[in-house]
């Protein structure tokens, strides 16, 4: 029997509909990657049925795909050492990070087949106290631990919001292009989870120059699911407000509730974040060298 979360009916219908999930099949299909990826000298991953799971679904079970899909995740990842490492969640400037609700989720509500809604709100931070890489790796925790623990975002996808209230000049300046780069590398095309769009709310006067910067590392397909709205009111034509927080005019309770859920699913995570220092790709050992990260940028392709 294999050992994965069972999903509400409205994810279940949408994993079949969506995804091409089809319950008596799962079994074989998480067995064939598994042994693959035991074949692969050069990849040190998960071998869990959740894990495994994420990436056939991400992939809409082509096992095919899912084999270069979990191979470029975790290619791409060693190029950002400094986001996906020594992510424990306890140490001292981290845990004050999540504390703030910088980054956080807003929990969709039980049996919701919708997707995830992601907030981030870069203004909370104080640029004096932290480096813009923690707040990237704040990220990167919450992108691993809803990749791992929320069918929602694994399944509907996830729908970000981006707040610069407070949003200062030096909080601009702090931004890094080629780790910029990196991310939307990453978030784009190594992902298993999609995101259906981004909204950009309460922008200040530095916001264009940014969101242009940012929007050089994007695809075209990618571009298209950008939103910058003048006022709140529109963010809801896009985002229903019973998945927004009580603060944005909607349904979903107050952000400090989000914000200490948010931290005890995180810290619940501890243990399998800290283990994933031990993951990663040996390219020495590849067998196929046009898959190594080396050659991938030479080509300049991340589309799978």
């Amino acid at each position: 029997m294999i050992n994965v979360r069972p999903l509400s009916k409205a994810l279940a219908i949408k994993a079949s509909k969506e995804l091409n999930e089809v319950p008596a099949r799962i079994p074989e299909d998480i067995e064939t990657l598994r042994e693959w990826l035991l074949t692969q000298k050069h990849l040190k991953t998960p071998l869990d049925d959740q894990f495994l799971i994420t990436f056939l679904r991400g992939c809409k079970y082509s096992i095919q795909k899912a084999k270069e899909k979990i191979d470029l995740f975790f290619t791409v990842r060693e190029e950002i050492p400094e986001l996906i490492r020594n992510r424990d969640p306890l140490e001292k400037r981290m845990s004050a990070l999540i504390k703030l609700g910088c980054t956080l989720t807003v929990p969709n509500p039980p049996g919701d087949g919708g997707p995830q809604i992601q907030l981030i709100r870069p203004g909370l931070y104080n640029t004096s106290e932290y480096a813009v890489a923690e707040l990237f790796k704040l990220n990167s925790i919450l992108c691993d631990v809803m990749m791992l623990e929320d069918d929602n975002f694994v399944i509907s996808g996830a729908i970000g919001i981006m707040d610069f209230t407070n949003v200062t000049k030096e909080h601009f300046n702090r931004l890094d292009a080629i780790c910029l780069k990196k991310i939307a590398k990453l978030n784009q095309e190594a992902q298993p989870s999609k995101y259906l769009a981004f909204h950009y709310i309460h922008i200040s006067s530095q916001f264009e120059e940014i969101f242009n910067m940012f929007k050089g590392f994007m695809s075209e397909e990618n571009r298209r699911r950008l939103y910058v709205h003048k006022n709140i009111e529109t963010l809801y034509k896009y985002v229903p407000k019973r998945l927004l927080p009580t603060e944005y005019g909607g349904d979903a309770g107050p952000i400090q509730n989000m914000i200490d859920i948010f931290e005890t699913k995180v810290i619940s995570c501890r243990d399998k974040l800290l283990r994933w220092d031990s993951y990663g790709v040996d390219e020495s050992l590849r067998v196929d060298k046009s898959r190594s990260l080396i050659e991938i940028e030479k080509r300049n392709i991340y589309n799978i």
